[in-house]
């Protein structure tokens, strides 16, 4: 037996959820910036794997710093200029939850990389790293764009095959590849939902 409203309050609420939800989704990235940061990744891989390029992992290490700082400033400098630019005040600053829900993966994928490199273990870094930016996709799943948590998952299946399987250190190819796919996945997915906010 239908009851119409019964049937109408139910579809209310699933309604407010959904409203809710999308309310709750932190917006603050910028998907041309992951984009253009994943750019930057194939193009180091491209450099460092020229000839003339030293075949030595110290070079290859100050590569990947490289990447890794232009990477922080584009992402963090975007996201702080969107953020001054929008925020009311200190209280604002706890709607940055998912920026500080990545802080403990990266420092325990600073400590990994200090404690392989010490132990000439290179080869396990490129996993390592993949794995520590899916755990930051996780980390933060529940306030990102829909899909995000798919690159999370990306990352950790290839951090995993990595670890198991691990390329030479003097290879950038394995981590180019990887994190461009990644970066161009996980920007277009903040540059949809940012055109899907614009237009409405």
């Amino acid at each position: 037996m239908n009851h119409p409203d019964v049937d109408e309050a139910i579809r209310n609420v699933q309604e407010l959820k959904l409203h809710l939800i999308d309310r709750q989704l932190f917006r603050g990235y910028s998907g041309i910036a992951r984009i253009v940061g994943g750019c930057v990744t194939l193009c180091a891989a491209a450099v460092m794997s020229r000839s003339s390029f030293p075949p030595y992992w110290p070079y290859h290490m100050a590569g990947w710093a490289l990447v890794y700082i232009i990477a922080v400033l584009l992402n963090g400098g975007a996201l702080f200029t969107r953020f001054l630019r929008t925020s009311r005040g200190l209280r604002d600053w706890t709607k940055l939850r998912p920026v500080w829900d990545a802080v403990p993966p990266l420092v325990a994928a600073g400590v990994l990389t200090l404690h392989l490199t010490q132990h000439d273990l290179f080869n396990s870094l490129f996993g390592v790293w993949m794995l520590m930016y899916g755990l930051i996709h996780l980390c933060s799943r529940h306030y990102l764009p829909r899909f995000t948590e798919h690159v999370g998952w990306y990352y950790l299946l290839c951090g995993t095959y990595f670890l198991l399987f691990p390329p030479q250190v003097l290879n950038p190819w394995p981590l180019g590849i990887v994190f461009f796919i990644g970066e161009l996945a996980g920007g277009l997915v903040f540059y949809y939902n940012r055109s899907q906010d614009n237009a409405q």
